[in-house]
């Protein structure tokens, strides 16, 4: 069966609707660890907010999760002492204990979708220079931010080396073309039951299909509202 890949966002005290608590966050890591099909689970986290690494972190040394995280290269200890986002050094711990570094471009635009190609060059390639700085390692995955994917961006992503490239579409499915992979995945925040939680985890086609209209029909007005404003 496919890999189930769960999307994250940071862990904070007042969570807004794509972050979590740290107690809410604790309760969906206990719940997947205890599911029949947690090997099949791939736990990716956007933006590098510095609750990856305070919250999450620990949780996922205690329950021996590795995770994908995908970092804004711009938003790198952003802000000094007062960052939201996490540090150079703390990147490179979470890749130091095994975990995955990947590229969520350079500055998160609010839609890459409508970028030139120069651009696009700029956002991947700037982005994952410098991780492979922090890291020593080489960087083959991205997520796209806002999941505002285009066919534009793919042959772009492979020639730069991405092989592995996540979207915000909740689906089990692989797409696979020029020697990479676009992946799907299931957006887990505050608000979401541990029913529905179930649901995703036991590849549960009706829950699949509800996320996924929702999803598109966000992604419509989001895009529409994009291009009316550039107009």
């Amino acid at each position: 069966m496919q890999a189930i890949n769960l999307m994250f966002h940071d862990v904070k005290i007042k969570p807004l609707r794509w972050n979590t608590t740290p107690e809410r966050f604790i309760e969906i890591m206990e719940h997947i660890a205890t599911h029949p099909n947690k090997e099949k689970v791939t736990i990716t986290v956007d933006d590098a907010g510095k609750g990856n690494h305070e919250f999450m972190l620990p949780i996922f040394e205690k329950y021996n999760f590795k995770a994908t995280l995908f970092v804004p290269t711009q938003f790198i200890s952003r802000g000094g002492n007062t960052s939201k986002y996490m540090t150079a050094s703390q990147i490179k711990e979470f890749s130091d204990l095994g975990h995955t570094i990947g590229s969520h471009s350079h500055s998160h635009p609010e839609n890459i979708s409508l970028m030139s190609d120069g651009e696009l060059m700029y956002e991947w390639g700037k982005s994952k220079q410098i991780l492979e700085e922090i890291t020593g390692k080489e960087v083959t995955q991205c997520s796209i931010p806002e999941g505002f994917y285009s066919n534009q961006q793919w042959q772009i992503l492979a020639n730069l080396g991405y092989r592995n490239v996540f979207n915000s579409v909740p689906t089990y499915k692989v797409y696979i073309g020029n020697e990479m992979k676009l992946l799907g995945r299931f957006s887990i925040g505050q608000n979401i039951t541990m029913d529905c939680l179930n649901q995703i985890l036991s590849y549960n086609s009706y829950t699949q299909k509800r996320l996924f209209v929702r999803q598109k029909c966000s992604h419509f007005l989001n895009t529409l509202k994009h291009r009316i404003k550039g107009s």
